[in-house]
């Protein structure tokens, strides 16, 4: 597993991040709160946005910035891109918070291969599709009976 050393903090210089937004990435709203203070220099916020309750930072990285952090992430055989040692575990509580027995849709955010979501949905005995956005889209888990990836 080379989650511990790989993920390790970096300060993102300025030439890393693109524009300051002034509003919601998400609804596009200006009525934002700042949160927290993710880096100071260059500074990035986390923001809330008060119209539609979703948070985000102020300023992204660069598509550039992203390749270079991510970029060799994934290379190797499929043993090495796992990053947590019990998945299983983790979707049993995530699926604590699902209702079982439904048809379930997950947007899995930096998922890797749906691996996490898919089990989620098996732990849950729920049909469901899995949507997976991450930087590798090489790599699809093995899934149960009822899902889509």
């Amino acid at each position: 597993m080379k989650v511990a050393a790989f993920h390790a903090s970096r300060c993102l210089p300025d030439r890393d991040l693109g524009p300051v937004r002034a509003g919601c990435l998400w609804c596009g709203s200006t009525d934002v709160r700042r949160v927290a203070v993710v880096q100071v220099e260059p500074e990035v916020e986390l923001r809330r946005c008060r119209s539609c309750a979703a948070s985000s930072v102020s300023r992204l990285p660069t598509p550039e910035a992203l390749d270079h952090y991510y970029g060799s992430y994934y290379e190797g055989d499929a043993d090495h891109a796992v990053t947590m040692d019990d998945p299983t575990r983790l979707a049993a509580r995530i699926a604590g918070y699902a209702p079982g027995g439904r048809h379930l849709r997950v947007l899995d955010l930096g998922g890797g291969d749906g691996t996490i979501s898919a089990e989620v949905l098996r732990v849950c005995r729920a049909a469901g599709e899995v949507t997976v956005v991450d930087y590798d889209h090489r790599r699809t888990a093995q899934l149960p009976a009822g899902v889509t990836i």
